[in-house]
């Protein structure tokens, strides 16, 4: 049976990707994450904007869960 998953959503022992996080949050299609089309803390940008170029690209961006979302074995 094939799991049926929401976009912006990943199969069970799937991580995300730098790629997958660009591609969620990128709205004009550039490649690349602005500060307006970021959706965390504004804060927070500049932790992933290594470069200091004022985008976030794929190799930039976070991989994996969030913090705090990981699974926890039972």
């Amino acid at each position: 049976m094939k799991q049926i998953v929401r976009p912006g959503r990943f199969e069970i022992g799937q991580r995300p990707s730098g790629g997958d996080f660009v591609r969620r949050l990128d709205r004009n299609g550039d490649g690349k994450v602005s500060k307006s089309e970021f959706d965390g803390p504004a804060e927070h940008f500049s932790d992933f904007d290594r470069n200091g170029d004022g985008y976030i690209s794929a190799n930039e961006a976070p991989q994996g869960p969030p913090p705090g979302r990981e699974r926890r074995p039972r």
